[in-house]
């Protein structure tokens, strides 16, 4: 079982539309989260800890 981490690295502000997409590097993935007004206003960091089921 994996649990996600969220590291938002530019904020997200409220009342906008939000895009989203995903890149997978070094075995992480990385989406990218969006305004539709500005592609790189907000991008946010996302890794998976495996952890052994109980």
């Amino acid at each position: 079982m994996s649990s996600p981490a969220y590291r938002l690295r530019r904020p997200a502000f409220k009342r906008k539309r939000l895009l989203a997409g995903d890149l997978l590097a070094d075995g992480r993935a990385h989406p990218h989260i969006a305004t539709h007004r500005e592609p790189r206003h907000a991008t946010a960091e996302v890794t998976f800890a495996n952890q052994a089921a109980v």
